[in-house]
Parts: structure tokens; C-alpha cells; sequence
């Protein structure tokens, strides 16, 4: 990869030369270092360069400010911990890992720090937070996608070590961030920027909202300048040297944010797809001296495809990457903070984005998916046209493939989905090693694993003689605040258990309102999906074994989808008012027509509430006592994971709007189907 040059020295960002003798030069040194108003006045300008850096275009990321100051909340920290484990085991050695695990460091021990940040609204500490977080995420994918290499040799798998890339700009970001977040000093600088702060933290405050305006921290600013007399552990001496550190910190940060607005470097391939690559091949030709030759050519024949994906991505990813390091580099150079220049906002970014971990949206671009929602339009197209017995001729109004008659069919589903739309939370997985297993916790969010159960609880079970256990299917810590649907309680564990021989016949509800500790746990859980191999449940037969850590996207709305029973009476009175039409059925559109329905309507995937989706029919048609059950959550089949409900099928678990605000659970129903 092509390296370009970029400077932390804020005497040189400042003055806009390098060449030291400058008379711009030493007067910038001599500001900073002795005359502490001009020094004082360079820091304001600076400071207001980042704000407007920062708040250019697409740079604040929820998924970063949600965590409010604490890493464990963010959602792809087994990701981070999992990149980490990998890349030392791997990369032995190499400096850019180390800075890497400094940065981490770093945000762990100042924890207590960053929260009191986001708690007061302290925008330096939020933008340095957010800074770091980034840059780790940024820089773990970097790194895997620059430095290691899979390589297959007859049935042999192997992680190989590449050159890499030695500087440019990522690389040099990392290691200054990384010599600053460690420095003995800095705590003490972000200790003395929360005292300067002062007042009580506002609970409900914002942080967002400060980004439009630079007024607060420069207030900061004056605080600290004010504090010299104000307050009494703040010494001139000290100020000094507060003023050093952020000089120091503030053109790291600007540098991430530049790294951000201008994208390119967040464009990176997910840690869990990436290391997914890698150790699905190793697992499955671990033992392959033992399979069939014909199977062994095979498997081997689908690994190498594997990985010669990974490998097109990797490449696509570092040439991205060259040219998103170009762009930040000569943005960086041309500004100079001194002058208060704003970023170039002609220029409008592709996008701020932080990728990390794969999930639903993912998908659509994701061959095995397109494949599988291919499999699945196909299933149902051929199952209803038998069930079919009406004509082209006897339609009332042939739709023509008309623009117009497009857009009208979009108009159409605009009204629907306002008419219709639900709340849901899509849920992305990611299987865990053995090791994060190991240092999991009881009361996590997962689906499988072992369950947190109360020892002076009875256990659930099932069967007549009520002595067979279920097992954990899904499990939500409801106390980190992600799950955000209306009804949903706030707080506690909320649990989903099944038949741990026949999935479809019997689901358990059951909410813990109160965590308890560990010591009041049930030790021995009867079984799991960890223990599926005790010959006393040889007849346990799960879709999935092992445990999945989850991410839980925000709450979007969703449309009543294709294969909810209530979909044609309550879409097609919609249609055929718009169109003088007669239609009772998708399957009996034009091709075009029918394409931009199920492109808005035919939705799958693992999801909290929302509409639900089926490979056969919706089972709560067939009896009027399920009518008002709604989708409570849905396990969607995907093979790369080791999900699979026989062929590619889907699990719902059901319960209606008033038995779930009033926590009644004893009326779930439960289904799975396949093709």
C-alpha cells in the first residue's frame, strides 16, 4: 500500500511549515510553550477546527455515542476481543498490534472517566472517547485485512503473515493515539477537564446536540484558564501543561475525524466475517484425511471459492483504503486550523458508517443471502402457482410495465407500510469461540449457552411427566437498554426456552424482573446447547449448537410482510383502489410489479417484534385463537453460522400486544417451517 504523510506536531499544523528555522515556525513554538494568551487564543482556533470537523457530514455514529463512555456496551466488543486474541496469536510482534492493545487499554482504564465525560457533556472527552473507539475498530480490520493472508496447499489450511503495510496514514494515527492515551499524564489531564467542568451531570443531556456548536467547549477552555485562581489544585504550571496535552491529543483526533468524514477507511471488512472466513476453512478440513474423497474435493472445491472471495476483498479493501488515506492526508495539509478554515462540505462524504460487524443490512449484497432469498421467492412462487386457478384475461386491469404504474406501486406501498407498520429490532449474530464462552457471563444477551436461572426456581421442563428440561434458546439482558420496543420491560432477564426434542410444539416465557448475583445461580443446567452431546439426550436434536453473541440494532418500523395471513386483505384494498383494480394475490401481478412488493414486503432475517415470515404458510390462520399474537422474536435459518431449520427454514415465537405489557407469558405459541 502507497504510504502519504501526516504530521501530529502542533507547532507545524499551526504555523503551516515544517521547516523549523521559520520565523512561523518558532513564533508558533514560542506561543504555546511561554505566551499563554496567544497560546491560549491558537488552542480556541484549534479546538474550533475540530468541532467543525466533527460535525461535517455523516461523522457522529450512534453505535459509538450509545455506549456513552463505556466500551463493554458497545455492541461489537466480543468482536474487538475476539480481533485481539486472533491478531496476537498471528502477529506476534508487530507494532501496530501493540499500539492497538495500548488504545484498548486505554479505554478500558479510563472508563470511569470517559462515562463522567458523557455524563457532563464534556465535548473533548466524548470526541477523544469516540476517537479511540473508532480508531481501534478501524484499525483490528485494517490490520486483519493487511497483515494476514489464508492460504490453502492440497487439504491444508493456514493463516499466513503478510509484509503489511509499515506507516501511511491509518498506521501513523494508530501509534500517536496510542504514545498519547498512555502517557502517565493523560488520566490526570482528563480528571482536571472534568473538574473544570463542574456542576452536577445532566441525566438526560444530549451529547449530540453540543456537536452543532463549539460555545461549550470553549467555555471549558476559559474554566481551565479561570482555574489558575479558582481552583486550588490547578497551579499555572499545571495549566501549562493541561494546554500541552491537548495540543497533543486534539490533531489526533481531527486526523480520526478526517479519517471518518472522508470514509474510505471505514469501508473495511467486518472483524467477524473476516476472522469468520479464516476459521470456518481451518474447522472444516481440520479432520478432512478422514472423509470420502469425493466429499473431500468438494469441500475443498467450496473453501478455495471461500477464499478466494476473502482474498478479492482484502485487495479491494487496502485499494480503498490508499485512496481514502490519500484524500484524508491532503485535506489535513491544506487547513489550517489557525485560520478557523471549515472542511471542504462541497464535497459531500460517501458515508460515516462504521463497519463492524455483519449483519441485516448486510445482507442484501451478501451472495449466500441473495441466494437464499432467490431459493425462498422461487419455493413460494411455484407452491402458488398451483394454488392459482386465475387468468390473465379474467383480471379486471392488466397493470402495464409503465414507469408511472411503477411509481403509482411504490405510492401504493407507502400507504400500506404507514397503514401497517411495526416496530422491530433486527438482530445480527456472531458464534463464539470457546475462549469468549469461557468469559461470558451468566446474565448476557445470547442466543444458547447457559441460561440465568435463579437455584430456588424450579427449572422448566416439559413432557407429560414433567421431567424433561428445555433449553435455552434465546436469552436478552434487558438492563443494558437495547431492547427498545414498546411493551418490552425495561429491565431483567427476559428468557425464551423450548422442547429440547420437538422445537415447534412447546415454548416458555419467562421474565427475572431482579438480576440476582452469581452465588444465587442454579450451577448445573440439566442441558444446553454446549452440552448436546450427553448420551442421556441422544434424542436432543437443535438446529445450532454452541452460543452466539447478538447485536441488537435500533428500532426501525417495518411493514406487514408478504406472508402474514392478514397481508392480501389488508394491501390488495390499497392496490386495487389505486389502480381500478381486482388483484387478490402478489402471485397474480405483472413480474415488475410483483418484484418491488416483495423488494419492500418479503423480509427475513432474525428479529425482536415486527411482522414475521414464513417458507410455508402463517400458522396463526388456522385457528381464531391466535389471531391476536404478534411476532415476539424470530430465528431466521443461515447456514454460514450453523443455523439451519431443515431446509433454510425460519422459528417464530408468538404473544399478543396485552399479555406482553401485562408480563402474562403462559399463552405463547411457537412454530417453525422450512421449504
Amino acid at each position: 500500500m502507497e504510504n502519504y504523510d501526516i504530521t501530529f506536531n502542533p507547532v507545524e499544523i499551526i504555523s503551516g511549515t515544517s521547516n523549523t528555522t521559520s520565523p512561523l515556525y518558532i513564533e508558533a513554538a514560542k506561543s504555546i510553550e511561554s505566551d499563554t494568551p496567544k497560546g491560549m487564543e491558537h488552542l480556541k482556533n484549534f479546538i474550533t477546527s475540530v468541532e467543525k470537523v466533527a460535525s461535517a457530514g455523516n461523522v457522529p455514529d450512534s453505535r459509538l455515542s450509545s455506549t456513552k463512555g463505556n466500551i463493554k456496551n458497545f455492541q461489537g466488543y466480543e468482536n474487538i476481543q475476539s480481533a485481539i486474541e486472533f491478531l496476537s496469536k498471528n502477529l506476534s510482534g508487530v507494532k501496530v498490534l501493540k499500539d492497538l492493545i495500548d488504545i484498548h487499554n486505554a479505554l478500558e482504564g479510563n472508563q470511569a472517566q470517559y462515562v463522567e465525560g458523557y455524563s457532563r457533556n464534556i465535548r473533548l472527552i466524548v470526541l477523544e472517547y469516540e476517537s479511540a473507539l473508532y480508531m481501534l475498530v478501524t484499525g483490528l480490520s485494517h490490520t486483519i485485512a493487511t497483515h494476514i493472508d489464508i492460504v490453502q496447499t492440497g487439504t491444508q489450511i493456514a493463516v499466513r503473515k503478510k509484509a503489511g503495510s509499515s506507516g501511511g496514514v491509518i498506521t501513523k494515527t494508530i501509534a500517536g493515539l496510542a504514545s498519547k492515551l498512555k502517557e502517565k499524564s493523560h488520566k490526570e489531564y482528563l480528571n482536571h477537564l472534568i473538574k473544570a467542568k463542574g456542576g452536577s451531570p445532566k441525566k438526560e443531556e444530549a451529547i449530540t446536540e453540543s456537536i452543532k456548536t463549539v460555545g461549550a467547549t470553549l467555555d471549558l477552555l476559559s474554566s481551565l484558564w479561570d482555574g489558575v485562581t479558582k481552583l486550588g489544585t490547578l497551579t499555572k504550571n499545571i495549566f501549562i501543561g493541561l494546554k500541552r496535552t491537548m495540543f497533543g491529543i486534539l490533531p489526533l483526533i481531527r486526523s480520526v475525524l478526517y479519517l471518518r468524514y472522508k470514509k474510505k477507511a471505514d469501508t473495511v471488512l467486518a472483524l467477524e466475517q473476516q476472522i469468520h472466513f479464516i476459521k470456518l476453512n481451518i474447522e472444516q478440513l481440520k479432520n478432512i484425511k478422514t472423509m470420502d474423497e469425493g466429499k473431500k474435493k468438494e469441500i475443498i472445491k467450496k473453501q478455495q471459492a471461500v477464499i478466494e472471495a476473502y482474498q478479492k476483498k482484502a485487495e479491494k479493501l487496502r485499494a480503498e483504503l490508499t485512496e481514502g488515506e490519500k484524500e484524508a492526508s491532503e485535506s489535513i495539509k491544506k487547513e489550517n486550523p489557525s485560520m478557523g478554515k471549515e472542511p471542504d462540505k462541497d464535497k459531500k462524504p460517501d458515508d460515516g458508517e462504521l463497519v463492524i460487524e455483519s449483519g441485516e443490512e448486510n445482507v442484501n449484497f451478501n451472495e449466500a443471502a441473495d441466494q437464499l432469498r432467490s431459493k425462498r421467492l422461487a419455493a413460494l412462487e411455484k407452491r402458488h402457482s398451483k394454488k392459482s386457478k386465475t387468468s390473465k384475461s379474467s383480471l379486471q386491469y392488466e397493470i402495464t410495465e409503465d414507469e408511472k404504474d411503477l411509481v403509482l406501486t411504490n405510492r401504493v406501498l407507502d400507504e400500506f407500510t404507514e397503514k401497517t407498520k411495526r416496530e422491530t429490532q433486527s438482530i445480527y449474530l456472531r458464534k463464539l469461540t470457546p475462549a469468549a464462552i469461557e468469559r461470558s457471563k451468566r446474565t448476557d444477551t445470547k442466543l444458547g449457552g447457559i441460561p440465568y436461572w435463579p437455584k430456588d426456581m424450579a427449572y422448566p421442563t416439559f413432557g407429560t411427566s414433567k421431567k424433561k428440561p428445555m433449553v435455552l434458546m434465546v436469552q436478552f439482558n434487558l438492563s443494558t437498554g437495547r431492547v427498545t420496543l414498546p411493551g418490552f420491560p425495561s429491565s431483567g432477564i427476559f428468557q425464551i426456552f423450548v422442547d429440547s426434542e420437538d422445537q415447534l410444539t412447546k415454548g416458555y416465557v419467562v421474565h427475572h424482573k431482579n438480576i440476582l448475583s452469581d452465588d444465587k445461580l442454579l450451577e448445573e443446567i440439566p442441558i444446553t446447547t454446549l452440552t448436546t452431546s450427553k448420551s442421556e439426550y441422544s434424542d436432543f436434536d437443535f438446529p445450532f449448537t454452541g452460543q452466539f453473541d447478538m447485536g441488537i440494532r435500533p428500532k426501525a418500523p417495518i411493514p406487514m410482510t408478504t406472508e402474514d395471513h392478514r397481508f392480501n386483505e389488508t394491501f390488495f384494498p390499497i392496490f386495487n383502489k389505486h389502480f381500478n383494480s381486482s388483484f387478490k394475490s402478489t402471485w397474480e401481478l405483472p413480474f415488475k410489479v410483483r418484484e418491488i412488493v416483495h423488494k419492500r414486503c418479503f423480509l427475513y432475517g432474525t428479529r425482536l417484534g415486527g411482522y414475521p415470515f414464513f417458507t410455508q404458510y402463517d400458522p396463526r390462520d388456522t385457528s381464531k385463537s391466535h389471531d391476536d399474537k404478534e411476532l415476539l422474536f424470530q430465528l431466521d435459518s443461515d447456514s454460514g453460522l450453523g443455523i439451519e431449520w431443515g431446509d433454510s427454514g425460519v422459528w417464530n415465537c408468538f404473544l399478543s400486544d396485552s399479555d406482553l405489557k401485562k408480563g402474562n407469558f403462559s399463552n405463547v405459541l411457537t412454530y417453525w417451517d422450512c421449504h
